[in-house]
């Protein structure tokens, strides 16, 4: 019986990479893609891509919050199949953070 469980699978909250390989004998399914620029100074290039296929899920920038905004933010909503072996590698520039979230399913 298979199983599934919401998960994170990639939490910057400064400048960086992270990476998430999918275990053997399960599927992830990227659900949602956010990043945010809370406060920085200028825009903040952001993305996420699968190994080996070299595939983009996205590939953007942030704005720097205008006068009055506290954060900018943007939300890329989604379904799509990672398999088994493969990787999600996400990065973000200084200023922003990045979260890459979804399903994992088991058996």
């Amino acid at each position: 019986m298979a199983s599934i469980y919401s998960t994170r699978f990639i939490e910057l909250a400064a400048a960086g990479s992270q990476t998430y390989a999918v275990p053997s004998g399960h599927l992830a399914v990227v659900r949602s893609i956010v990043a945010v620029n809370a406060g920085g100074s200028s825009s903040a290039a952001f993305s996420c891509q699968l190994t080996p296929s070299g595939v983009y899920l996205c590939f953007g920038t942030v704005q720097a919050p205008v006068a009055g905004q506290n954060v900018n933010q943007q939300l890329l909503d989604m379904h799509v199949s990672v398999l088994a072996g493969e990787v999600i590698n996400g990065a973000v520039q200084a200023g922003a953070s990045l979260v890459v979230s979804g399903y994992l399913f088991t058996g």
